[in-house]
């Protein structure tokens, strides 16, 4: 995959997330109290981990050629780090 194309991916997992993580906030607003605290500590730990990867993202769009392959690898490792909180944090709010 070229380079445009995996930041072209990123962006659209930023987007996806921020959809599910908007949901999230949709679901703990109409909760008991005592899953609203739960739903704001994993909503929360997702929007962190959201903003490392749009620096990320960054970091990689600002990248030289030969950069942007090193840059490649963590955040592939991060997307799916990232994807794994969000399902597991779906998953656990049903």
């Amino acid at each position: 995959m070229d380079r445009k194309a995996f930041i072209e991916k990123l962006v659209g997992h930023i987007k996806q997330w921020e959809n599910e993580i908007d949901k999230l906030e949709t679901k703990a607003q109409e909760a008991e109290a005592e899953l609203k605290v739960e739903y704001g500590r994993q909503i929360e730990e997702l929007r962190s981990q959201k903003k490392a990867m749009e620096e990320k993202l960054e970091k990689l769009e600002q990248a030289g050629d030969a950069a942007w392959q090193e840059l490649k690898g963590s955040l592939e490792t991060a997307l799916n780090n990232m994807d794994n909180a969000l399902r597991s944090a779906l998953e656990k709010f049903k």
